[in-house]
């Protein structure tokens, strides 16, 4: 991977990162929903997302790429879940309103992820790489 390309991969990330913050800070400031560590929820779906553009990138055939994204989407999930475990344990009360923030920020870094995918996929099989 170039850096031109690396930087493009980063264009989804920049757009989900902005939504998700713009989404956390509307539901701290208009409605009951405050959370104190939607941060939390953001850095490790950034995090994440670039892991795995980065190994998406890699990946050179298409039977390896579509092994390669059900591994991902179960990787992605278990650690989904244990982060949600562990701020339950530290922070019980305001765990729902954590975990709401985490939802949303799933579904937007989800959108745009896929969005980029459809994208890397169709890069990949018209050059043939």
């Amino acid at each position: 991977m170039n850096t031109s390309q690396f930087y493009k991969s980063l264009v989804p990330l920049l757009i989900a990162f902005f939504f998700a913050t713009v989404s956390s800070y509307l539901l701290n400031k208009y409605s009951i929903l405050i959370s104190p560590f939607w941060w939390i929820s953001i850095i490790f779906y950034t995090f994440i997302f670039l892991v795995l553009n980065i190994v998406y990138n890699l990946k050179h055939t298409a039977e390896a790429f579509s092994q390669l994204l059900l591994a991902t989407l179960i990787i992605k999930l278990v650690l989904a879940l244990i982060l949600v475990l562990i701020m339950r344990v530290t922070i019980k009360d305001a765990a729902f309103n954590f975990s709401m923030h985490f939802l949303i920020h799933y579904v937007l870094f989800s959108i745009f992820e896929m969005r980029y995918l459809l994208k890397l996929i169709k890069f990949k099989t018209t050059h043939k790489l």
